[in-house]
């Protein structure tokens, strides 16, 4: 099989068909899925994992070759995975960047994932029984170099919404989404915790990422009620200088 070089895909003109994304009003970014047939979405992509800061983070980005990300970026829902391009709105990003790649957010919902969260219900991080039944997810993310503040953990805040309606279910009686999302970073990861509280997630507590592991994450667990009121605060905030400047 011959390897993929993302320089030989084409460069797409998205200016008569733009692309298809989606946005909560009062956020700061847009999600959408990848197009692993655009040289410039693959670019930004690749960038983004080869960046030092993403790097050190997570291992796995270190063996990745051109075809590597142009398959992840295929991740669509295929084996419940979803990989979103953080793209740039237009109150935030340049001309230029408009709906170009800003990063992106990864959900991931394999046997391991179900394993670690009922191993984190067995530690008191989550309540007894939460896990039977819930559909689970775990995050990771990593920003374009350079790009402005404050995109991921919108993305991540729609995200989280995007994959509950597509992905998730609700519990009957309470009507909350049966969904758990989890997070793991390290203690000295302070950019991300950051991310993840803006997001409306919180932190249950430290534990080994894996048995075998030498030390300690933190664990963050999606608050879907703390999520909603971010977004509700976000809306809020984008309508009250529209309201001042309305003549009574």
């Amino acid at each position: 099989m011959t390897e993929s070089s993302i320089n030989d895909l084409e460069i797409k003109d998205y200016s008569e068909s733009p692309r298809i994304q989606e946005n909560i009003f009062g956020q700061r970014s847009s999600i959408r899925f990848f197009d692993p047939k655009d040289r410039e979405d693959m670019r930004r992509l690749k960038e983004t994992c080869n960046d030092p800061k993403a790097k050190k983070w997570m291992d796995e980005l270190e063996e990745m070759e051109d075809d590597d990300f142009i398959e992840w970026s295929k991740e669509q829902g295929k084996g419940n995975s979803f990989l979103f391009a953080i793209a740039g709105e237009p109150e935030v990003v340049t001309k230029e960047d408009i709906g170009e790649t800003q990063g992106f957010v990864y959900f991931y919902s394999e046997a391991s994932e179900k394993r670690r969260a009922a191993r984190l219900e067995k530690e008191g991080m989550l309540p007894k029984g939460t896990v039977k039944g819930q559909t689970v997810f775990e995050i990771s993310y990593a920003t374009f170099p350079d790009s402005p503040p404050k995109q991921v953990s919108s993305a991540l805040r729609q995200a989280c919404i995007w994959i509950n309606n597509h992905a998730g279910n609700v519990d009957e009686d309470s009507l909350e989404p049966k969904m758990i999302v989890m997070a793991f970073i390290s203690p000295e990861n302070s950019e991300s915790r950051l991310v993840l509280e803006a997001a409306g997630f919180e932190k249950k507590g430290e534990t080994k990422y894996d048995k075998d592991s030498e030390e300690k994450d933190e664990v963050y667990i999606l608050n879907w009620k703390l999520l909603n009121d971010k977004l509700k605060e976000s809306s809020l905030q984008k309508i009250s200088p529209q309201l001042r400047n309305i003549p009574v």
